[in-house]
């Protein structure tokens, strides 16, 4: 029994029983045990207008008790969605103060201790619910200008009370996209209580075949209500430079067989066609000022040269190309002019230096060293492999390159320096021997190497490993979802895998639609960036999801469903539809309490005034009285006129 403590909360006979020689007793009385109780607010939900919340008057009553006096009582009072601290050691007396709460999820913390210093705590939590609002899109000019051959950039933005993640969309979409796709959780805050959600309106490179106007629609939706507005976009055109293939490494004889070099210069031009339709102007310059020029090119770009003995050598040559232009200066074109350097007049494409070599005595070039050192390699599939060559021609010249992957050209290097580099990985569900094989040229010889890479099994399911800097990031935009169909036929004709459709079940199934009315849609995801990563390094969007199926969606279905080409902002309205109702849109609508104000939207309809106090109509009693004044002062003008000629009299 020795240093056993007992305690009683309440008032008890007991003893102690036993057998001792000799004992103490120590007690030690201590203060009664009390409880506290919340009795208000409680474990519920609690429902305000918007109103309230526009105003910063949500109060809830605080309601507290206790089983005893109680010296002092405070409370700390959390917003666990926030997770701050609304007010925190807040003395307080019961039943005489009102809790100032947050949207959300709260949680109050009520302390009290009495006069011996003993301390009790009590807890509650509670949501407070406030009617959804509209999101209001950020200003956006009304029209832009923008160039073929540049890609368009536009910010975007859109402000919520609510905090609500946001979607924006452009219609019709391609080659205009929103990027990111998909909800986006707001970043900022505008006002105080406004979170901010930015995009940006963004373009592929714009070709040729964009010129044009558009007028497009920009909406910002939370799922619920939406905002939008209408600009337009014109592309204008601009002539595009020709381009021309490489030329690359020749090497001719001066006798026999290979003694005559033929070359056809091949152009593209968008606007004059090509080397075979076009009218273009031909230029080869000898780089070497100290190189007398010993042939031309012709009107037609066409190059044939049989040299003789006395013109051995190597030569560094360059060809330039030039275009008709467009037959006139397009409308707005100086804009072009002067943002890109972007005209409408003819235009030069030098191609890069190629060579020329004469010989008596041609000799091959050689590969004379090589990384891996291996050519037997064993790999995963998401490594990436380095190449690197160094090659060698006895005559001066420096070749070509050419990279094979199972015999598909992956790289061409024209032959400026004497190593050439090689990146590459098979990815991911790629497996097996593979070749990586690397071919070199001085225009008639060739020398070659061969790897033989088994390549190891990796699940797409890993994530890619991360790739060493600099490296290209996607930017994933995706045009809108095409119509809903059944995904059956789409199984028999292969386009759609068995695991495709049990994704498409298990959603639909997730999503409460019957099997009957499960159906799927794709979609089409770009990169704008142009990366052509063979492991993205950010997974693109889904391009397959489940959907409610209907045989002939329309706008007045009740379904909110994608149609004509692009898809609904809410049920059947926005994307394909007439526009949805707005807080901008100057009608009374969608439960506003006034023209575009009150209801969904965030601000409060301008109070009404009592008749007496409204401006008008005190200036019109204002102007009665002056009126009323001016007729008083003539009347008595004339009486008193009156009065005195009858005095006179």
């Amino acid at each position: 029994m020795i240093g056993v403590p007992f305690f009683l909360e309440r008032p008890l006979q007991f003893s102690i029983v036993g057998k001792t020689i000799e004992g103490a007793l120590s007690l030690f009385i201590q203060g009664g045990h009390f409880d506290i109780f919340i009795h208000h607010p409680e474990n519920t939900t609690y429902n305000f207008t918007l109103e309230d919340y526009l105003n910063d008057t949500m109060h809830l009553n605080f309601n507290v008790s206790s089983t005893t006096d109680i010296d002092t009582w405070w409370y700390t009072l959390k917003n666990l969605r926030k997770n701050i601290i609304l007010a925190e050691n807040v003395l307080f007396v019961p039943n005489t103060t009102n809790l100032h709460v947050l949207r959300w999820e709260n949680e109050l913390f009520v302390f009290a201790n009495i006069s011996d210093g003993q301390i009790q705590n009590t807890s509650v939590q509670f949501f407070v619910y406030v009617p959804n609002s509209a999101p209001i899109l950020g200003p956006i000019n009304e029209e832009f200008l923008t160039c073929e051959t540049t890609s368009f950039r536009y910010p975007l933005n859109a402000t919520d009370i609510d905090e609500d993640a946001l979607m924006f969309e452009v219609t019709p979409s391609n080659p205009f996209f929103v990027y990111p796709e998909g909800f986006i959780y707001p970043t900022g805050l505008s006002g105080g209580r406004y979170t901010v959600s930015y995009a940006e309106l963004v373009s592929l490179i714009l070709r040729e075949e964009h010129v044009g106007n558009y007028e497009l629609n920009v909406t910002v939706t939370d799922n619920e209500y939406s905002d939008f507005a209408s600009t337009s976009i014109e592309v204008i055109e601009v002539n595009n430079p020709p381009i021309v293939a490489n030329i690359g490494t020749h090497t001719v004889w001066t006798q026999g067989e290979d003694s005559t070099f033929s070359y056809q210069v091949r152009v593209i031009d968008s606007e004059d066609g090509t080397h075979l339709t076009g009218d273009f102007i031909y230029e080869l310059i000898f780089l070497d000022p100290e190189v007398d020029p010993f042939f031309d090119i012709s009107e037609k770009g066409y190059i044939q040269v049989s040299p003789n003995e006395s013109q051995v050598g190597t030569y560094n040559l360059r060809v330039c190309v030039t275009d008709e232009g467009l037959d006139s200066p397009p409308e707005n074109i100086d804009y072009c002019i002067e943002e890109y350097g972007l005209g409408w007049e003819p235009a030069t494409t030098c191609i890069q230096n190629f060579t020329l070599t004469v010989t008596n005595e041609n000799r091959p070039p050689e590969i004379i060293n090589y990384n891996p050192g291996e050519l037997y390699l064993s790999v995963l599939g998401t490594d990436q492999i380095n190449f690197d060559i160094t090659k060698y021609d006895p005559d001066g010249t420096i070749p070509d390159s050419y990279w094979y992957v199972d015999g598909s050209l992956k790289q061409y290097i024209y032959g400026t320096q004497n190593i050439d580099r090689f990146s590459y990985s098979f990815g991911c569900g790629v497996y097996g021997t593979k070749q990586v094989v690397v071919n070199i040229t001085d225009g008639l010889l060739n020398d070659s190497l061969t790897w033989e890479i088994d390549v190891e099994y990796v699940s797409c399911d890993e994530p890619p490993p991360p790739l060493p800097p600099p490296h290209c990031l996607e930017k994933w935009v995706c045009e809108h979802w095409d119509i809903c169909q059944k995904p059956e036929p789409f199984l028999d004709l292969g386009l759609l895998t068995e695991e495709d459709i049990l994704g498409v079940r298990t959603s639909c199934n997730e999503r409460g639609i019957s099997e009957e009315n499960c159906g799927f849609q794709i979609r089409e995801c770009l990169d704008i960036q142009m990366c052509n990563n063979r492991i993205p390094f950010i997974q693109p969007p889904p391009q397959l999801r489940a959907c409610l199926f209907s045989t002939d969606p329309n706008c007045f279905d009740k379904i909110q469903n994608c149609h004509s080409g692009s898809c609904e902002i809410g049920v059947d309205c926005g994307g394909p539809c007439s526009v949805c109702p707005t807080c901008s849109d100057g009608i009374q609508n969608q439960g506003e309490a006034g023209v575009d104000c009150g209801g969904p939207c965030p601000w409060l309809c301008p109070k009404e005034l009592p008749f007496f106090q409204r401006p008008f109509v005190r200036y019109l009693l204002i102007i009665i009285l002056l009126i009323l004044v001016v007729i008083v002062i003539i009347r008595l003008k004339k009486i008193i006129k009156i009065w005195k000629e009858a005095k006179k009299d």
